[in-house]
C-alpha cells in the first residue's frame, strides 16, 4: 500500500476504470433469483456494470460525483484499484458521503488495498464537512457485510435494486453507514476570564455586549471561541480548497483585484486631470493632489468628457494605460482561462446509483 499513489481520476483513466470495474462485477451472484428461473443469475450484467457514457459523464461533468484511484508508482502508473464518492446534502442527517463500484484488481484483492482507499475516502470527506460516510452492499454477501462491521460500519438502512443496463433481477441490498465528523456535546460553564459578566455554551463566550451595541451605546465585538471549561481562546476553522486541505485565501489575483479595487477615487480623478489636459499618459504620482475637488465636480466632468465620441475613444486609452500601470500586464489578461464549465447546462447523462462491491 506504501508504493500505490491515491489521486482522483480525470479523463484519460476512462479506459482502466471501465475496464476494472466490470471485470471485477463479473463474479457477483444474485441470491434474489426469480422462481421462473431455475439457475442462478448474475446480479451485474456482464461488462454492464458501468457503462462508458455515464463514466465520461461523471468524469467531465459531475460536481458531486469524482472518481477516487489508488495506482502503481512510475513508471507503470497503473490504476488497481478505484471507487466513486459522492457527496450529497440530506436534511435528516446533513451532508453524506457515499461510496459506490468499490472495485479492486483480482491479483491484488486480500491485501488490504480496499481498507487503504476507504480510509482515505473517509479522510477526503471529512475535509469535506461529511458527517457520515455510506455504502451499500448485497444482501447476499455475508462475507463483505461483516467486512465492513469490522471496519467501523453499521447497518443503517436497506432496499432493493431494480433491473437496469447494469443490474440483471431485482436484487435486496443493505447500507452500511459510519460517522467520520461526529458532533461536540454541549457544555454549559461559567466564565470571567474575560471582563463583564458572560456566559458561555458550546465553547462560544456569548457577551453582553451584543445588547448594548444594538442600543447604540458601544462597539460589539464578535463572540470568542473558547474550548470547553473556558481554557482560552480557540483559532477559527480555515477555509478549505477544493482538494479537503486549509487554503490561505492569498493568490497573485487576490492581490491583483487589491490593487485594482483600492484607490478608485485617485485614479478616476488622475484620468480626468489626463483627459483635461489631452494627454494620453498617466503621471502617478500626481494623482489626488487636488484636495477640494468632490466626487461630484469628478462624475460631472466625466459624463462630459464621454458624451463626445474623441473623449470616450481617448478615456478608453487611458483606461488601458493605467491598468498597465498599476498592475503591469492588462485588465483581461487577469481573467480565468478557459471559462469555468456551466453545470447547469445540458451534459451527458451521470451514473446511475448502482450497487458497490469490496473488490
Amino acid at each position: 500500500v506504501a508504493r500505490l499513489d491515491l489521486r482522483f481520476a480525470g479523463e484519460e483513466d476512462e479506459d482502466e476504470i471501465l475496464a476494472l470495474v466490470n471485470t471485477v462485477f463479473q463474479d457477483e451472484v444474485c441470491c434474489d433469483t426469480p422462481p421462473e428461473i431455475k439457475t442462478e443469475t448474475s446480479a451485474f450484467r456482464s461488462r454492464c456494470r458501468l457503462d462508458r457514457q455515464e463514466l465520461k459523464g461523471e468524469l467531465l461533468y459531475s460536481s458531486k460525483t469524482r472518481w477516487v484511484v489508488l495506482e502503481t508508482a512510475r513508471p507503470e502508473e497503473d490504476v488497481i484499484a478505484a471507487v466513486a464518492l459522492t457527496m450529497e446534502q440530506r436534511a435528516a442527517t446533513g451532508k453524506v458521503a457515499k461510496l459506490q463500484a468499490l472495485s479492486v484488481e483480482k491479483s491484488r484483492q486480500n491485501m488490504g488495498i480496499g481498507s487503504h482507499l476507504i480510509r482515505r475516502c473517509e479522510k477526503i470527506s471529512s475535509g469535506y464537512g461529511c458527517r457520515s460516510i455510506c455504502i451499500d452492499v448485497s444482501m447476499q454477501r455475508q462475507d463483505l457485510r461483516r467486512w465492513f462491521q469490522t471496519r467501523g460500519f453499521s447497518e443503517s438502512g436497506g432496499g432493493v435494486w431494480p433491473p437496469s443496463a447494469a443490474i440483471a433481477v431485482p436484487t435486496r441490498y443493505v447500507t452500511f453507514s459510519k460517522a467520520i465528523n461526529k458532533m461536540q456535546p454541549k457544555q454549559n460553564s461559567r466564565s470571567s476570564h474575560i471582563s463583564g459578566r458572560e456566559n458561555t455554551k458550546q465553547g462560544v463566550s456569548v457577551s453582553n455586549d451584543a445588547k448594548a451595541a444594538a442600543m447604540g451605546k458601544k462597539t460589539y465585538k464578535p463572540p470568542t471561541v473558547l474550548p470547553p471549561g473556558g481554557a482560552g481562546p480557540l483559532a477559527l476553522p480555515q477555509p478549505r480548497g477544493v482538494d479537503g486541505t486549509p487554503e490561505t485565501g492569498n493568490s497573485k489575483k487576490d492581490a491583483d483585484a487589491a490593487v485594482l479595487l483600492n484607490g478608485n477615487g485617485q485614479r478616476l480623478t488622475g484620468l480626468l486631470d489626463a483627459l483635461s489636459l489631452g494627454s494620453n499618459t498617466m503621471d502617478v504620482a500626481s494623482v489626488g493632489k487636488d484636495e477640494n475637488s468632490s466626487l461630484d465636480d469628478l462624475m460631472n466632468t466625466l459624463i462630459t468628457k464621454l458624451r463626445t465620441p474623441d473623449g470616450r475613444s481617448e478615456f478608453k486609452s487611458l483606461v488601458t494605460d493605467q491598468e498597465q500601470n498599476v498592475l503591469g500586464v492588462p485588465l483581461q489578461d487577469l481573467l480565468p482561462w478557459p471559462p469555468p464549465i456551466d453545470e447547469t447546462a445540458a451534459s451527458p447523462p451521470l451514473a446511475a446509483v448502482i450497487p458497490p462491491t469490496d473488490h
